[in-house]
């Protein structure tokens, strides 16, 4: 190559000149790393006294993310050229690119401000292409800035004075920021059309790190569609060319939107590393936009797993560090996540009064996106207050808003934490068949992701309704408990409780369960104000009727503690290791707090109790059985325990405690035993003492 012998040979000057012959061909091909790399073999001195040289250094710079320099290269340049009255192309070049490097920066005001400052040079000039590079520089500035309306004005400008050049790689940027613009304005269909229009170029003119800023919005595009996994396939392809580009930026961008695709397919693990190295690459790079994408981002798919205080933290920083940089329709969008993180952290007012505030920015002319998610969370907050006539008023505006956006998709990935709020829209008929389709989705989603997980407090995904029986009777509904003034009666508990042991029953089958001892009219009578009081105490739509029998709703993600246990209680089978089913008895055996219902009294009840009641004693013995066999007596005492707690009457529960005693030694403890027997049974029910737990504690009374 002639430049690197010219740069060998120490003939810099000559190599600067063969620079800037090619340099053009180079940016439009997207190869800004080896402009870099061959820019900083030639001398400071010579670059700060060739302008041309120094702009094609901060262009390249601007694209590899090193702003900040680009900056400082470009400020020298303007100062260096004072203002004569004439058109300085040179100038009027520093002041474009210095726009997009304070826009890169976070500097939204600078941004605008240089960009119109190479506007108002170029008001008498037929300069075109310089007029189109300017007005696609403000229009840049005003997206970020959360002024749609206005950068579409500009991109159109842009291109129409762009229309007569022939710079391909001008128009395909054009493009492509129009088509960002119509997709967060909501207009899907001029977006797509753009977006082609882009990719197109950037074929043209071979430019793959440009052509990876395209398929980002391509991604995204695929995401608000639903199509989560499309655009995962498309921005692997994307990360290559940026990568091969050497455009940090780019690579930033689409590491966030990595991240993203992998939350909304329930991936939180991959989520956060994929989050986590945009930040990196956005911090080495020094973009602050990126920075704090990536750091909003992380923030709700902390929220997404249930971290609720982190969440909080994470997303108020990037909302305040947003603010502070004039990013205020990037502030509002973080902050909708930030509204409800906080009411899902339990600062119920706190985050509706987020949410609200947020809603009336939005609905001035903000990201119809954002606003769009916001009220689907203010449905929500809604209906967890159960104020079920303001959660339909927001459910349908988010409707409506579906229909102006011509997508769906963010109700089965933003709505997948709140399902009992969209089997509520569905049932209610509430916006045609949108929150159908998406509860239609959800339900697939959960389909294809298989866990066993014993405490739903630790669940990423955790259930919208939760019961828990054994001991004490509690009902959460939404992560909020229902308290027995909800309830009304402890019929209405029972009544539910009862549809979640026996599905599709009949008015007669649940009358003759709770109320045998009524006439067939006062128990109707009865059953009617319980079942009112459960769905109320609830949510409408929970307990359904199909042919006159009543259910709790199938569709629902429900969790029951003694559903659960019966799951796990199952024999081993050929695939488990020992280790992993005793893990697995032992994590029933967790589950078991105390009887079925305690405290209530029906004979279904009390049927109930005793079969659980059994199967826990044959837990516990089964898992002591295993542990002494493996020497773990240590492990097989508190089950026996555990054991001789709720029945004291086994012979064989005191004398396997007995040996387990004397297999570690403690004699004392083996004895101690005996005199329970002894105090509990043998006097109680005047029978002899067995011979074999007088053979194991002999040695010890010797």
């Amino acid at each position: 190559m002639e430049i690197e012998s010219l740069l060998n040979s120490g003939q810099f000057a000559e190599a600067a000149t063969q620079v800037k012959a090619i340099a053009g061909e180079l940016l439009r091909r997207g190869e800004f790393a080896p402009l870099v790399d061959i820019l900083s073999r030639i001398p400071s001195s010579l670059k700060q006294a060739d302008n041309d040289l120094g702009l094609i250094l901060a262009q390249s710079l601007i694209h590899t993310g090193e702003v900040h320099q680009a900056g400082i290269i470009l400020t020298r340049i303007i100062d260096n050229h004072p203002e004569d009255g004439r058109v300085n192309e040179t100038l009027i070049n520093a002041y474009i690119w210095r726009s997009a490097a304070h826009r890169l920066a976070g500097n939204l005001r600078n941004a605008i401000i240089d960009a119109e400052l190479a506007l108002s040079r170029l008001r008498k000039t037929k300069n075109y292409p310089f007029i189109a590079s300017a007005q696609f520089r403000l229009g840049n500035a005003l997206f970020y800035s959360g002024n749609l309306e206005k950068a579409i004005k500009h991109f159109q400008l842009a291109l129409k004075y762009s229309a007569d050049g022939f710079d391909l790689d001008l128009i395909a940027r054009i493009q492509n920021s129009l088509g960002a613009a119509y997709l967060r304005r909501g207009d899907m269909t001029s977006a797509a059309v753009h977006f082609e229009h882009a990719c197109a170029g950037w074929a043209k003119t071979k430019n793959f790190g440009a052509l990876a800023a395209t398929q980002i919005n391509l991604a995204y595009f695929c995401q608000r569609q639903g199509q989560s996994e499309r655009a995962l396939t498309i921005l692997v392809t994307a990360l290559g060319h940026a990568r091969a580009a050497g455009s940090k930026r780019i690579e930033a961008n689409i590491l966030t939107a990595m991240g993203i695709a992998q939350r909304d397919l329930g991936d939180f693990v991959n989520s956060l590393l994929s989050l986590d190295s945009a930040l990196a690459v956005a911090l080495d790079a020094m973009e602050q936009y990126f920075i704090l994408w990536a750091k909003a981002e992380m923030g709700d798919t902390y929220r997404r797993m249930g971290q609720y205080s982190k969440a909080v933290q994470i997303l108020t920083e990037a909302v305040s560090q947003a603010n502070e940089q004039s990013q205020t329709s990037d502030a509002d969008i973080f902050s909708v996540s930030l509204g409800i993180a906080k009411f899902q952290e339990g600062d119920n007012i706190g985050g509706v009064e987020i949410l609200s505030s947020t809603a009336s920015r939005l609905e001035s002319g903000g990201d119809q996106d954002a606003l769009a998610r916001c009220y689907l969370f203010l449905a929500h907050c809604s209906f967890v207050g159960k104020d079920f006539d303001s959660a339909k008023t927001w459910l349908g505006k988010t409707a409506v808003l579906a229909d102006k956006l011509e997508y769906d998709g963010f109700l089965s990935t933003d709505g997948a934490d709140f399902p009992l709020l969209l089997h509520f829209a569905a049932s209610k008929q509430i916006g045609g068949e949108h929150f159908v389709r998406a509860q239609h989705q959800l339900r697939k989603r959960m389909a294809s992701q298989i866990s066993v997980i014993t405490d739903p407090a630790t669940d990423p995904n955790r259930s919208s309704i939760e019961v828990y029986a054994f001991g004490s009777t509690r009902v959460w509904i939404c992560s909020n408990p229902v308290g027995e003034a909800e309830w009304r009666s402890v019929r209405a508990k029972e009544l539910f409780i009862y549809l979640l042991c026996h599905p599709m029953q009949t008015a007669d089958q649940i009358m003759t369960a709770l109320w045998p001892e009524l006439s067939p009219s006062r128990a109707l009578g009865n059953f009617h104000t319980a079942l009112y009081r459960a769905r109320r105490a609830t949510s409408p739509g929970v307990i359904t009727t199909n042919g006159g029998r009543y259910s709790v709703c199938e569709d629902l993600n429900v969790y029951c503690d003694f559903i659960d246990f019966l799951k796990l209680s199952t024999p081993k089978v050929s695939t488990e290791t020992e280790a992993i089913y005793l893990e697995r008895l032992a994590q029933a055996i967790n589950l078991y707090r105390g009887p079925f219902m305690e405290g209530f009294q029906a004979e279904w009840i009390e049927e109930l109790r005793r079969e659980y009641e059994a199967k826990y004693l044959q837990l516990l013995s089964t898992v002591a059985g295993h542990y002494r066999l493996r020497g773990d007596h240590h492990k097989a005492i508190p089950m026996l325990e555990k054991a001789i707690a709720i029945d004291s009457y086994q012979d064989d529960l005191y004398c396997e405690l007995a040996e387990n005693h004397i297999a570690l030694g403690d004699r004392l403890s083996a004895l101690k035993v005996y005199q329970q027997y002894k105090s509990t049974v043998a006097n109680e029910i005047d029978s002899d003492t067995p011979s074999r737990i007088l053979e194991i504690i002999k040695p010890v009374s010797v």
